[in-house]
């Protein structure tokens, strides 16, 4: 693991690097709000699609998927406590609604496009993709079920809409890539490559987005929302503890599992829950603050937290 360590160091040095680009850019009057806003729709509708597509058909089989089950069910177990943990900590917080919603949500669901799907390729480039094309289904099945509640001002199961997760680029570029493996279709040639690149810039083109957005956000709201700092210990580090060692002890995961389970179980919060804060009315500076804290901690804690949890596998 100390290989997995290095790497996670090093993409963790990119990750700040790249948001300070986008922070420095967005300042600098080099990125409008416009352009902003384009860059977050060519990742989330274009380069992230093609991450996942390229990814489940380079580095998975029906087999292969088949044999990650456990991997499967522990992803939502992984959701669940992390969705548990948030709800704890928003009634010791005593946070009102639907402050409490979004910390809630903020706590339960890591950046796992943005981050979490390149972090577990770069350190696992022969094992990560095939956890990558099953923890999508994890992902995309959990998040219109909990995500379009938590950022309404009351909760209501009439915002739950499984039709948006089937209209979802990523969504629909994982479905097309088990087709692919499904009738054993392998694609090659120089347009296949450069399909290959293009979605392998998501992580460049993501964290400038993610660099930029705090830029254009500010740092008002972590003044006007000091509680959210509470976030920091409670998602970045006690968070994956809870689940490292509760997994451990289960004892199903195989060492790489665990790793890559905790990996994204110590992720920082979403960009997309700022943008449903705001669409649903709820408390978009809140997510804004989570979402800004959470992110640059997580550049420190994620070495820090994996150092300390490698001493126990």
């Amino acid at each position: 693991m100390g290989e997995q360590f290095n790497i996670l160091l090093n993409q963790m040095l990119m990750f700040f690097t790249l948001i300070i680009i986008g922070f420095v850019a967005q300042k600098i009057k080099l990125l409008a709000n416009e352009t902003i806003d384009g860059l977050s729709k060519l990742v989330v509708k274009l380069i992230l699609p093609l991450m996942v597509f390229t990814t489940v058909v380079n580095g998975a089989t029906i087999s292969g998927i088949a044999q990650k089950f456990p991997f499967f069910l522990f992803s939502f177990l992984m959701i669940f406590i992390l969705v548990g943990i948030g709800i704890l900590s928003s009634k010791l917080m005593r946070l009102p609604k639907p402050t409490s919603y979004i910390n809630t949500a903020i706590v339960g669901f890591p950046n796992t496009g943005f981050m979490g799907y390149p972090l577990l390729i770069a350190m696992f480039p022969e094992t990560g993709p095939l956890a990558v094309a099953v923890y999508v289904i994890v992902d995309q099945l959990t998040f219109w079920t909990f995500m379009p509640v938590l950022t309404q001002k009351e909760i209501t199961l009439k915002s739950i809409n499984f039709m948006n997760m089937l209209k979802n680029p990523p969504f629909i570029a994982l479905i097309l890539g088990i087709i692919c493996i499904s009738f054993k279709l392998h694609p090659s040639g120089v347009a296949w490559d450069t399909m290959t690149a293009v979605g392998g810039t998501c992580k460049y083109f993501a964290l400038i987005y993610i660099g930029a957005d705090i830029g254009r956000r500010g740092f008002k709201t972590l003044v006007e929302k000091p509680k959210v700092f509470l976030t920091i210990p409670i998602k970045l580090i006690i968070a994956p503890v809870v689940v490292f060692f509760l997994f451990k002890f289960i004892g199903v995961l195989s060492s790489e599992d665990l790793m890559m389970i905790t990996i994204l179980a110590m992720l920082p919060s979403m960009v997309v829950l700022c943008m449903l804060a705001a669409d649903n009315g709820s408390d978009a500076d809140y997510a804004t603050a989570g979402l800004i804290v959470t992110t640059l901690c997580s550049m420190a804690t994620m070495p820090l937290v994996m150092k300390f949890l490698m001493a126990f596998l």
